[in-house]
């Protein structure tokens, strides 16, 4: 019986994933806790988890500019050189028929807001493309754009 409460937990919280998100569901990772205090965890997948939409964007991954690490609640991080210096990804989408990957961002440590828009290869591992940013006090000249580049962790 305690077998059956743990599984009807995890599929009420992949329900729950799937139903009432406005964005693909990647594969992701839920625990429970017994009765007994034991950690229980199950990674959740999609009933397409075969095809591109499946790919996880979730995760670490280096890059030009330090590692980044996209969090299951569409956030995310890096490290810009330091510790002092995190920026902080403030909202991201995955579109899989396109394997295009829109994050927005911000810089702490010069005020400045930005957009980034990646492309997944086919084989999931690299995210390649550009960023724009700009001053969030709007002046003139303030902002920039280049390359960002991203390779999947193996570590995970």
């Amino acid at each position: 019986m305690k077998t059956l409460k743990k599984v009807t937990v995890l599929a009420a919280i992949a329900l729950v994933s799937q139903s009432s998100l406005n964005y693909p569901v990647f594969a992701q990772q839920a625990c429970v806790v017994t009765s007994a205090g034991q950690k229980v965890c199950r990674t959740l997948i999609p009933d397409d988890s075969k095809s591109q939409a499946g790919v996880a964007i979730v995760g670490k991954w280096q890059s030009d500019w330090e590692p980044v690490f996209f969090k299951p609640d569409l956030t995310g991080y890096w490290y810009q050189g330091s510790a002092a210096k995190v920026g902080q990804i403030k909202g991201w989408t995955y579109d899989s028929k396109t394997r295009k990957l829109i994050f927005r961002y911000y810089q702490s440590w010069n005020q400045m807001n930005g957009t980034a828009t990646l492309t997944l290869s086919e084989d999931g591992k690299r995210l390649a493309g550009g960023w724009t940013q700009q001053s969030e006090f709007g002046a003139p000249g303030s902002g920039g754009s280049g390359g960002w580049t991203m390779t999947r962790d193996s570590s995970q």
